[in-house]
């Protein structure tokens, strides 16, 4: 739901990781390292949402979905014939019809499974299941047809590109040679400040179609 997805959950995270570490902050100034990675992928996920708000409404690309429409009858009255009123393909089509391109649910996965695996110590069996989870997220998008290939791959390059850049700014490394997160939870509050405006902004401008996909003619809706 996006009222839980897009408020409570990054807000309850925060408080979470804050009782988690209220022993330790009551004697140090700042958060221990499991928490700090902890907001890091709060924030990771957070910031990979805003570009893909960003590029659903201007590319405007139509989701797989609109494949299976009949040539004689309009794309939401055939996914309901094919799929009923409540199913998920309806549903998906009636609200975001023209938010394929990129994958945000591929990206969420990438920046959810990717501290986990960079900051924490990880045996083979952990990568594989990491791995198997981004798989999986993309298999599955696709299978609903809710994205294509490409989509999907984009979703998750744009994911490992603001890993790379949150990392260059707000990770150091140690004498140790360790690399610790400097993220504390009021980068995590900025971030969701960000990720609601754009989001709201892509929104109120989703009907603004900048760019075609250039796969599919737009139907009279």
């Amino acid at each position: 739901h996006p009222i839980i997805g897009g408020f409570v959950a990054p807000v309850g995270g925060v408080l979470l990781l804050r009782w988690r570490d209220h022993t330790r902050l009551a004697t140090a100034t700042h958060a221990s390292a499991s928490v700090r990675t902890g907001y890091f992928q709060m924030m990771l996920w957070l910031v990979a949402v805003i570009p893909v708000a960003i590029l659903k409404p201007l590319v405007a690309r139509h989701r797989p979905a609109y494949w299976c429409t009949a040539s004689n009858e309009q794309p939401q009255a055939a996914m309901v014939r094919a799929f009923g009123k409540k199913g998920i393909l309806p549903r998906l089509f009636r609200r975001d019809g023209k938010a394929s391109f990129p994958s945000g649910d591929t990206a969420g996965a990438v920046a959810t499974v990717y501290p986990v695996l960079r900051y924490t110590n990880n045996t083979r069996i952990t990568c594989a299941i990491g791995i198997c989870l981004v798989v999986l997220s993309c298999v599955g998008r696709m299978y609903w047809l809710a994205h294509h290939l490409f989509d999907t791959v984009a979703g998750v390059v744009l994911a490992l590109v603001v890993a790379y850049g949150l990392e260059r700014s707000l990770c150091v490394e140690t004498d140790a040679g360790d690399t610790v997160c400097e993220c504390d939870w009021w980068h995590v509050l900025m971030a969701h400040s960000v990720m609601v405006a754009c989001v709201l902004g892509s929104r109120m401008h989703a009907n603004t179609k900048l760019f075609g996909s250039g796969t599919i003619p737009t139907k009279a809706e």
